[in-house]
């Protein structure tokens, strides 16, 4: 049952531990010092390898003691303070099985990212773990003995496991066994020597002698060990119950029956037979994926080319003869072909027919995906040896290779396979159509004798050559998977190849290959030949002199027959071959899928086959005409979004869209070659304590050359259009649609990191957008009045600082002329911003009393809100407001930097009336985009700043406080407070001032009509 299979498990791997924390500090009636238990069961121990060379040490890391002092000193209840305390876990039980997971896979800080320690652990077969055990130690033995080793090779992303695992044979005896995947392999003595080799021990005078006998290694990931003390009783079969020695004898004849299948498995191998046409087929195939673009249109002789080749499977022992297995490739094919619904197969047919003589088909090798037969299997030899292999017992990659049925005619002889012939692959050409045929008797496959080894090959490759993709030849290994446990080193210096050796060029003469093509296709007259794949396709094929190597690949590397060439009547020598126009036009024909400028998440919807030679004009004609639009509003770009191609008497090649396949079609009529695409973003500002924000609106064409204010004039009418649509889909607009007027708008630099800058009029748009191109945003603004900046005026940006609070608020844009002098300017600030000062006078707000301090108080206002408004002083010294510019360069803007301004040797807080009443113009550093901090000069003058987060803590003891007083005991009460403030100020002179008031005062004005 389960309860009892869990209490088994338990017995075997369960362990238990003691997690301490033990005090540094004798208990103050003198007792041992107190600590805290905590016991912990476990089935396997995570054991920190890092830094470690032995497993021992590794295991001393895990009851390794921790010092807690200093700042992460241990609570300790009984004492009731924090003390110094040792903190540690003991072993205090050990399973009969233990089990050991080594940490080596860690994560990796520095790089962010796991990895795998590969450092080598030194692993014993025999360790005596006692010293786990700390001062709890029984006094049992503890010694145990590896039993099972699980080891990863790999990277901390992936990789194999396997495990060496010991058997035991009886109670002395054992051997240790290889388990990776399904193959176990037993370790001979030699192999266990060297895994489980001696330990080096270094002895007191330096000498090193042999030590207990490990395994070193830098995959081991798990291991088991076992007590050796602990031994299972042995157990006699009459011991068993009955119902379950019968379970046992019931399985172990299944398993016996199975063990038979499986040895009579091994002797067997499919072998793949293909039908005799399956070599016609795959050339075909093969020629038609090549010379695509070549073949026509109209699938003439294409038929066929999208089945599969027929063949059929046979499970046959690698002992049987090639006969025998001729006899049943040709009985399944003939039931296969029987099965079959219409017409029978024409080769069905024939072999039935050849069957009766019993001599007119053999097996050959086959290559499917070349369409290669090669040697025929002799009959008498059993299908091992007549692979070649040498023994009746094929290996599997030789029981794999596939095979082909060869039919011969009555008349008529098979042909005699010569590996020392060329393969070279030729096509007819179809003079009807206009096109390559690629019929069943149009595409060959000669087999030509080489040429006399007169050439030397060059000893290395042409300096750049075009780049060709061929198919392996017959047997050639694909691709290899990559592995991730031999990963090339990035760092490596690569050695200095090798040139080739020169090899001899023997592929066919020219001459030889026409002369044989003639006659293969039944060609009275000598043909011409063109070659139409590889470096030089396209090309015709003059020379007969010359081998096929020389004429199609410069005599570089070797003659696969991978190459096709297509055979046609010979023309008049001032002409160009027929197939070599075609040549040229399909390879000068580009193929461009396109979008509806209504539908752009579909960019393959529509196709079209246009000359790389055509104009961008041409192309949009053949695209119009396609979606039934009108050419004129129509522009085209790479991607959406992408700039938009202006110049449409440039061909597709100058424009470098020779070679891509797809273009973007959008609405509207391209730019001209002097204006760029703008994308136009309505622009809000940013509300109290927010951010401004500017939502995509549409494109509007403008030229570089134009000015800022044509552009403000040219969007009227556009941004008129917008709302309305706006409007139409329900949604509200920011303005007045119908009274917009081009003085109200004003354009912004829309681009990241431009904040949002105002544009001046009288630029042009080149020189105030810096890289403008198509797609450059561009942000506008409606005023609620018309605006019209004069070259005198300056945009600045304004930022009161509240000095008592440290709130620094939100900057607002002003427009001030530059002429206006300081003294003009101050004065206007000085009452925009009149809450930031102390008012004197010697009468509180509404004939209350006075505060002392200048702090602020809350009243109601007519709307009933709460606002804030400036307290009122009894003080002598009038408050006034001080201006300082913020340097363009400096640190992030905050209440540290700006307490480091020049506020004393800043022109508008000059104390000499005549330094006020020079202009704006004439400071430093003054222009658009200039900031301007502005604080009161009172609160600055009784001690530093405060800090923003102290005015929240302050906001928020003052939302937690116990209830406010009411009545006049509330103005009393701020009235002492502010004097108590204000005495000790003066008290405090050059010393940092009293902390401030941890609770605000509110106070609450009823209203006269609401009867409270």
């Amino acid at each position: 049952s389960a309860p009892t299979l869990s209490e088994e498990i338990d017995k075997l791997y369960s362990g238990k531990t003691v997690h301490y924390l033990r005090s540094q500090e004798t208990a103050d009636d003198g007792s041992s010092p107190p600590e805290s238990r905590r016991e912990e069961k476990f089935l396997d121990v995570q054991v920190p390898i890092e830094g470690c060379k032995t497993l021992e040490d590794a295991l001393k890391k895990v009851v390794g003691v921790e010092v807690m002092d200093g700042d992460n000193q241990w609570f300790c209840e009984a004492l009731g303070r924090n003390v110094d305390a040792l903190k540690g876990m003991d072993f205090c039980e050990m399973p009969n099985i233990l089990c050991l997971q080594l940490l080596r896979f860690v994560f990796d800080f520095t790089t962010m990212r796991r990895r795998k320690l590969t450092d080598a652990l030194s692993c014993p077969l025999e360790i005596d773990l006692n010293f786990l055990f700390g001062q709890d130690t029984d006094g049992a033995s503890h010694i145990y003995e590896l039993s099972a080793l699980c080891c990863h090779s790999g990277t901390a992303h992936g990789g194999h496991y396997h495990a060496f695992l010991r058997e035991r044979l009886d109670e002395a005896a054992s051997r240790w066994c290889d388990a990776n995947d399904a193959t176990v392999t037993v370790l001979s003595h030699d192999q266990e020597q060297c895994l489980f080799a001696c330990r080096k021990v270094t002895l007191d005078d330096g000498s090193e002698v042999d030590g207990p006998r490990a395994v070193s290694s830098s995959d081991a990931y798990f291991l088991v060990y076992h007590l050796r003390d602990c031994r299972l009783p042995p157990m006699n079969d009459d011991e068993v119950p009955e119902l379950h020695r019968r379970e046992i004898l019931e399985d172990n004849i299944r398993l016996s029956e199975l063990q038979r299948a499986y040895e009579v498995h091994r002797q067997l191998t499919e072998v793949k037979v293909f039908a005799p046409t399956a070599a016609q087929l795959a050339l075909r195939k093969r020629v038609a994926q090549q010379l695509q673009g070549l073949t026509g249109d109209d699938g003439h002789g294409e038929e066929d080319l999208h089945a599969e080749p027929v063949s059929i499977a046979l499970s046959v022992r690698a002992t049987k003869t090639v006969a025998e297995i001729h006899r049943r490739a040709v009985d399944a094919l003939l039931a296969a072909a029987a099965k079959r619904d219409g017409e029978p197969w024409p080769w069905a047919t024939n072999l039935a027919e050849k069957a009766n003589g019993g001599s007119r088909s053999r097996l050959r090798r086959f290559n499917p995906q070349t369409g290669e037969a090669g040697a025929a299997l002799d009959k008498q030899y059993p299908l091992g040896e007549a692979l070649g292999t040498g023994s009746s017992t094929p290996p599997t990659a030789a029981l794999a290779t596939p095979l082909i049925l060869e039919l011969c005619g009555l008349n008529k002889e098979f042909e005699v396979y010569d590996e020392n012939l060329a393969s070279v692959v030729v096509c007819r050409w179809d003079d009807a159509r206009q096109a390559v045929a690629l019929g069943a008797r149009d595409v060959l496959r000669l087999r030509l004798p080489r040429a006399l080894p007169t050439a030397q090959l060059p000893d290395h490759q042409p300096p750049s050559p075009e780049p060709h993709a061929e198919e392996p030849a017959a047997g050639d290994e694909g691709p290899q998977d990559f592995d991730e446990e031999n990963m090339p080193d990035l760092f490596e210096v690569p050695a200095k190849s090798t040139p080739a050796k020169a090899t001899e060029d023997t592929s066919p003469l020219v001459a030889t290959v026409r002369e044989a093509a003639a006659a293969a296709l039944g060609l009275a007259q000598t043909p011409s030949l063109v070659v139409l794949t590889g470096p030089h396709a396209g090309n015709a094929l003059l020379d007969d002199s010359v081998t096929l190597l020389q004429a199609t690949r410069d005599g570089y590397g070797s003659w696969h027959g991978s190459d096709v060439l297509c055979v046609e009547p010979r023309v008049e020598a001032d002409r160009q071959p027929q197939s070599t126009v075609l040549f040229e036009r399909v390879r000068n024909t580009a193929h461009i899928t396109f979008n509806h400028p209504d539908r752009p998440e579909f960019p393959e919807e529509f196709k079209i086959s246009v000359s790389k030679d055509s104009t961008l004009s041409e192309l949009k004609a053949e695209v119009a005409g396609q979606l039934g639009l009108d050419c004129s509003q129509l522009h085209i770009a790479r991607a959406h979004k992408a700039p938009m191609f202006k110049d449409e008497a440039k061909t597709l090649r100058d424009l470098g869209l020779a070679e891509i396949n797809f273009l973007f079609v959008g609405h509207g009529a391209p730019c001209s070659v002097d204006e760029f695409m703008l994308r136009l973003a309505f622009y809000t500002p940013a509300d109290k304590g927010g951010v401004a924000k500017a939502r995509d609106a549409f494109s509007h064409p403008a030229k570089g050359t134009s000015s800022v204010r044509s552009l403000r004039e040219a969007l009227t009418v556009p941004l008129q259009k917008w709302a309305m649509e706006l409007q139409s889909a329900g949604e509200k607009t920011l303005f007045d649609v119908e009274g917009l007027r081009w003085k109200q708008l004003r354009i912004r630099d829309g681009q990241a990191g431009k904040q949002f800058a105002v544009l001046r009029d009288e630029r042009t748009l080149r020189s105030a957008l810096v890289g403008l191109s198509d797609g450059r945003q561009v942000a506008v603004q409606i005023l609620d009045q018309d605006e019209e900046l004069t070259p005198d005026d300056l945009i600045v940006q304004l930022r009161p600082w509240r000095y008592e609070t440290g709130n620094l608020y939100a900057p607002s844009e002003w427009i001030v002329s530059g002429t206006r002098s300081l003294a003009d300017i101050r004065e206007e600030l000085t009452a925009r911003f009149s809450g930031l000062l102390i008012l004197a006078t010697t009468t509180g707000v509404a004939g209350e009393p006075a505060v002392a301090d200048g702090s602020t108080v809350e009243r109601a206002s007519e709307g009933g809100t709460v606002a804030e408004v400036p307290a009122v002083v009894q003080n002598s010294e009038e408050d006034r407001l001080e201006i300082v510019a913020l340097p363009s360069a400096g640190g992030p803007f905050s209440v540290k930097r700006c307490a480091g301004l020049k506020w004393g040797t800043c022109a508008f807080n000059a104390s000499d009336p005549a330094a006020l009443q020079q202009s704006l113009s004439e400071l430093p550093n003054m222009r658009d985009g200039a900031v301007l901090v502005l604080r009161s000069a009172l609160h600055a003058a009784r001690g530093p700043p405060a800090e923003p987060m102290a005015a929240k803590s302050a906001s928020k003891a003052k939302a937690k406080g116990a209830p406010q007083p009411k009545g006049a005991s509330i103005v009393a009460a701020a009235t002492a407070s502010a004097k108590a403030r204000a005495a000790g100020a003066k008290a405090g002179s050059g010393v940092a001032p009293a902390a401030r008031r941890e609770q605000a005062l509110v106070i609450r004005v009823a209203h006269p009509e609401s009867g409270g």
